[in-house]
This record gives C-alpha cells, structure tokens and sequence, in this order.
C-alpha cells in the first residue's frame, strides 16, 4: 500500500489519495480523521524577520484578530485567530503571497477536538528502481528540498513556498506518483 508520511511533533500523518474529502493521520489507535479549524490559521515566517518585524507583518495582515499562543505549535510556526473564516483557502493564498511568510497552512482538529498543525516535512518511501537523480527532479519540481535519507529509499522533504500548497496537499501529490512506494 503506497503511503507518504507527514511528519509534525510526535505524530506521524498518512495523506489518502489527491482529492480525499477529510485528511487524516494514522495515531496509535488507527485511523483519525481531521478537521480544517477554519477560526485558526498557522504560518511560518521568513527565519531572517525580527520578532518586532514579525508583530509589525502581523497587524497588518485584516483577518489576524490574535496570536493563538495557548494553542499547540511545531516549533517554527506562529498560529493566529482569524476574525472573519469565510473564504479560507483564499486567505490561505493570499497569506501565501506574502513574501515574509514561507509557508501557510490549515490548522486540523481530530474528530476529539484535539487540535493539531501538519507542519512543514514530510517522509517519502521512493521505489528501489528509482535513481537518486530522478528523485532530486522529482523533489526539485515540487518546489521542495530534501532534509534528509536513509538507504530504505525513504526522503525526509520540507515544504517551501515554491510548492505554494498546504503539506497535506503535497503529501496527497507526490502520493499519486508511480515512483512512490
């Protein structure tokens, strides 16, 4: 069975095929199914900002009513309230648009209530048949790197704004793909 594993905190998420209705990740206890919280939105800021510029990118963003610090984060990413929720996926596109943010992403809830961020890697089983080459081009054209390896054929790749989707979405592309176990 092909699957390609997003990697955030200590969970690891399994992405179904492109065009799945709910994403979901595969926890101790089998499948859980998520939720898009469309009241919450997480962003990754250009590493090189100050945290004075970051506020000062923030206040100005419309629909960024606060910064959701008791919420759950991975480590390099800011998650924020979102005043108005209508047209998320534009917003998303749009926060995506702006040069000193690298990534955006949904912010997910399981079927509990636990809420959760995919984060910005993913694990990529490659076929044996293909060549270490092919893969770079594959990974390249995705608009991603490779952070690292293993002699299994399995890719650790980070997400970038090249990609210009959500971590989930890329999972659910390069799934499609006959290279991938």
């Amino acid at each position: 069975m092909k699957t390609i594993h997003c990697v955030t905190l200590a969970l690891i998420l399994i992405c179904g095929p492109l065009g799945t209705a709910e994403p979901f990740y595969y926890g101790s206890n089998g499948q859980v199914r998520l939720s898009i919280d469309s009241s919450l939105v997480a962003f990754q800021f250009d590493f090189s900002l100050t945290s004075e510029a970051q506020d000062s990118l923030i206040g100005v963003i419309s629909r960024v009513d606060s910064i959701a610090s008791e919420m759950p984060v991975p480590p390099t990413f800011t998650i924020a309230h979102l005043s108005v929720q209508s047209d998320y996926y534009a917003f998303l596109d749009s926060l995506r648009d702006i040069t000193q943010i690298l990534l955006a992403e949904p912010y997910y809830r399981t079927g509990s209530g636990m809420p959760m961020v995919a984060g910005d890697e993913i694990c990529v089983g490659f076929r044996e048949s293909v060549a270490t080459s092919e893969i770079d081009s594959i990974v390249s054209a995705a608009g991603c790197s490779i952070v690292n390896s293993n002699k299994y054929g399995e890719y650790v790749i980070a997400n970038s704004p090249l990609s210009r989707m959500p971590v989930l979405e890329l999972a659910n592309t390069l799934f499609l793909l006959d290279e991938v176990a």
